[in-house]
């Protein structure tokens, strides 16, 4: 992969980054509806 400016390679580095936090995000959420489900089956 090559870049023609460090814009857009911060861009890029950016996007992956909010990609990660967005995936820990999802995992927390769905781990937390987990946690309650099983709470309230219990």
């Amino acid at each position: 992969l090559e870049w023609n400016s460090m814009e857009e390679l911060q861009k890029f580095i950016n996007s992956a980054e909010n990609q990660k936090v967005a995936q820990l995000r999802n995992n927390s959420a769905s781990t937390k509806s987990v946690i309650v489900k099983e709470y309230l089956t219990d």
